[in-house]
């Protein structure tokens, strides 16, 4: 009986497991990251980082000191990558990035993964403060996202260009992935399989 016991604990440990892990690697979210525009300039973001076709931060509508947002990763979703500010369309800190692609490699373990990575969907779209959003259907217009070693993400297209560093400046929402609904009901179903086998095996030494 001790050993059914374990393999049954075992079972559900594994299939939970596998519930978290598979979430884990579908989505990242991280909110209220404070998002800076890459210009000429090096002194609009803490990294230095500079974009000899950009444009001035104040033209663009963005503060030196950056502006909140939140950046999400979806590899099953659409759009598979969105960051979206916290101020209102219009406003001083306003951008909304929302890009169309295959993002399957982008999350592993739970975490972003070091690369450069290019979307050129007719959906995507790249717009900061008063400058008109840019789309994918031109290739000049190729959104890349290149994540770094140092966990800096930029966000360029064209002439625009965002960065921040969600992997220290904010953690993913929540802490502990939560388990997806239908991959949750999947598991139980799992569960409730090993149950009725259990029970039956006792049926039998019992008669």
């Amino acid at each position: 009986m001790r050993v059914v016991k374990t393999v049954f604990t075992m079972a559900v440990l594994l299939v939970l497991g596998t519930a978290f892990s598979a979430k884990a690697d579908s989505m990242l979210t991280f909110t209220n990251t404070q998002v800076f525009y890459v210009g000429p300039d090096s002194t609009t973001n803490p990294w230095s980082l500079t974009n000899s076709g950009g444009d001035t931060a104040t033209y663009v509508g963005m503060p030196s000191t950056g502006s909140p947002g939140t950046l999400t990763f979806n590899t099953a979703g659409n759009p598979g990558v969105s960051l979206v500010s916290n101020t209102p369309s219009g406003t001083t800190g306003y951008y909304s990035v929302q890009l169309y692609g295959d993002t399957s490699s982008m999350i592993k373990n739970g975490q972003l993964a070091t690369g450069t990575y290019t979307f050129n969907s007719s959906s995507d779209s790249f717009a900061i403060g008063g400058v008109p959003a840019q789309t994918g259907a031109d290739p000049i217009d190729y959104a890349t996202i290149n994540v770094a070693a140092n966990g800096v993400v930029t966000l360029s297209s064209s002439s625009l260009e965002l960065a921040m560093q969600p992997t220290t400046d904010a953690p993913p929402a929540g802490g502990a992935p939560e388990i997806d609904p239908a991959t949750g009901m999947s598991a139980f179903t799992l569960i409730s399989g090993a149950v009725l086998i259990i029970r039956g095996r006792r049926k039998k030494l019992v008669a």
